[in-house]
């Protein structure tokens, strides 16, 4: 089985204000590319809250740095080895 991706869900990630366009991917990407979005830091605080008593581990927080607009405004938990 395939993965597909389901675009349908970035303009209601925009819209809700729960992500923005990365201009850093928006300005070098090719014509009919899909844009990549990051988080905003409201929406990654509130994810990270609810995963209270689960650890992630460093690559799971790269990912998730990756990801996030502002990163460095986050207070990111401690990574556990996996």
């Amino acid at each position: 089985m395939e993965y597909e991706d389901p675009r349908n869900a970035d303009e209601a990630l925009l819209i809700l204000g729960i992500a923005r366009h990365d201009p850093r991917w928006t300005e070098s990407a090719a014509p009919g590319e899909r844009e990549r979005l990051l988080l905003e830091p409201w929406a990654v605080k509130a994810a990270l809250g609810r995963r209270a008593g689960s650890k992630l581990t460093k690559h799971e927080l790269d990912e998730a740095r990756r990801c996030a607009h502002d990163a460095g405004t986050i207070r990111w938990p401690e990574a556990v080895e996996p």
